[in-house]
C-alpha cells in the first residue's frame, strides 16, 4: 500500500496503467476506492497512467494534525 509523506502526514495513493498521467481526486466524504467501484479505473488505465489519491482524512490517508501555535 503506497504512501507519500507530506510533512509527517501519510497520503495514500495508487498508480495504475501507463501513458500520459491523469490524476483522479475524489470528492467530499469519499476515497480513491470509489474510482474502482464506479468503474472508471479499468477503461481509463488502458490509455493513461492513473494517479489516484486519498485526500487527508479520507480513505487510508492520515488526518490533518493541527499544531498548536508557537506565537
Amino acid at each position: 500500500m503506497p504512501f507519500a509523506d507530506n510533512e509527517g502526514t501519510r497520503i495514500h495513493y495508487h498508480v495504475e496503467g501507463s501513458g500520459p498521467p491523469l490524476v483522479l481526486q475524489h470528492g467530499l466524504t469519499s476515497s480513491l476506492e470509489n474510482w474502482y467501484a464506479y468503474g472508471y479505473v479499468e477503461p481509463l488505465k488502458a490509455a493513461h497512467q492513473l494517479i489516484l489519491i486519498d485526500a487527508r482524512g479520507h480513505g487510508k490517508s492520515d488526518n490533518l494534525t493541527i499544531q498548536p501555535s508557537t506565537i
